[in-house]
């Protein structure tokens, strides 16, 4: 944050929120669901007298992923994170852990997965995935030179 203040300066990052404008607020709006979504999958591992809270699980997910975003913990300190708060909230102590690297584990490979199947239908389908960014470059292209001054034709 220092780095980005130094560099880009202040005038500069209220630029460009000033043309975010309220929009900006749709970011954490979008986080909302998947961050709620994986709670919710994440209190299903755990036994039915021990599930903690939602609201709890949901606030130490958050956390999580804060963590592993914004500090160098290479995605672990998130993980480490949710199963502490977890772990003294609730009565689920150690198996607060346990449920972490499920859940963890299981992120992983669903990932793999799509991964998998991503590559499989880019070469299905590699002239559309090489056509894409073509016509993207083609639109962009386009507009620019339809925004610049056109030389008088008469």
């Amino acid at each position: 944050l220092a780095w980005l203040l130094v560099d880009e300066g202040v005038g500069g990052i209220l630029t460009v929120l000033s043309s975010v404008g309220l929009n900006i607020f749709w970011i954490p709006a979008f986080r909302v669901v998947p961050i709620c979504l994986d709670a919710y999958g994440w209190r299903q591992l755990f036994a039915k007298d021990k599930k903690p809270w939602f609201a709890d699980l949901a606030k130490a997910r958050w956390l999580a992923e804060s963590v592993n975003t914004l500090f160098p913990v290479g995605e672990v300190g998130g993980h480490i994170l949710r199963a502490r708060i977890i772990g003294k909230k609730s009565k689920a102590g150690n198996e607060a852990g346990g449920t972490v690297m499920v859940d963890f584990t299981i992120g992983l490979l669903t990932q793999i997965v799509l991964t998998i199947l991503g590559l499989a239908l880019a070469k299905r389908f590699r002239e559309l995935a090489v056509g894409i960014p073509g016509l993207l470059w083609w639109f962009k292209v386009e507009g620019r030179d339809q925004n610049s001054p056109q030389p008088d034709k008469g």
